[in-house]
């Protein structure tokens, strides 16, 4: 069982800037992907990004064709596939200024994963949060 959902964020901006005008630059949705098919309780959860690209193509990942999605069935975990902030349906601008793509760096990336990593309420079966 694999499905698209998307997750509100925090910030544009993400937790580590330490300056507090960035933190007040808004939210933005961030697609993801899950497959929790195989997930047991206690399992790994295999989390990845397709990187700087439109993660549409990229679902497999979150299946057993790929080694993520095997991972996830022999451990009886789950896989998911985050789309990279600023491609795909994932842009927290509608416009491409050297203003706005100050934040695509690889920190920010980073923070993404990590906002994800902590606060994504899964609906994984068995999981309460």
């Amino acid at each position: 069982m694999w499905a698209l959902t998307s997750l509100l964020l925090a910030s544009i901006a993400g937790a580590a800037i330490p300056d507090a005008m960035l933190r007040d630059l808004g939210t933005f949705q961030q697609r993801y992907w899950m497959n929790w098919e195989y997930y047991e309780p206690g399992g790994p959860i295999i989390l990845m990004t397709p990187g700087e690209v439109n993660a549409d193509g990229y679902e497999f990942f979150v299946t057993n064709y790929s080694i993520n999605g095997l991972i996830a069935q022999q451990q009886n975990g789950a896989a998911i596939l985050i789309e990279h902030r600023f491609f795909g349906d994932s842009n927290p601008y509608d416009n491409l200024t050297s203003q706005s793509l100050a934040l695509l760096t690889i920190q920010q990336a980073i923070d993404d994963l990590v906002y994800f990593a902590t606060t994504a309420d899964l609906p994984m079966p068995g999981v309460m949060v």
